[in-house]
């Protein structure tokens, strides 16, 4: 009972809500080639890329960095962000209401990242 009162006002300090960005590696030759490009900058920044064209026909590309608690580059793995998201699944086992939700565009590996693969790439769920 301690153990648990304990894990949860720790929970408490680091936040109610905590936003994860994973970027899934390119999977067709095409998507390199694409106008709008994500990456991780460092542990907490993402980096978005995008090519514009303006409307005389001169392209530039803008950069906007956004901020969240952790960012998964493309090579991370399941345990990667399995680590971050375990207190939440302790606090699920414990009796807390928890709810952790994917969001994205298809294709984007959000089933992927809560029920993975086979053997070792086991998801999050």
């Amino acid at each position: 009972e301690q153990r648990r009162k304990c894990h949860n006002q720790f929970l408490d300090l680091k936040g109610q809500i905590r936003v994860f960005c994973r970027i899934r590696p390119l999977l067709l030759p095409r998507e390199q080639d694409e106008e709008l490009a994500t990456t991780r900058r460092d542990a907490c920044i993402a980096e978005v890329l995008r090519l514009q064209t303006s409307v005389d026909g001169v392209q530039r590309h803008e950069r906007k960095p956004v901020q969240f608690d952790a960012v998964f580059g493309p090579s991370a793995q399941q345990e990667e962000v399995f680590r971050e998201v375990q207190e939440l699944v302790q606090s699920a086992v414990d009796g807390y209401n928890v709810t952790i939700l994917t969001y994205g565009q298809t294709g984007a590996g959000k089933t992927y990242t809560l029920y993975g693969g086979p053997g070792e790439h086991r998801g999050n769920a």
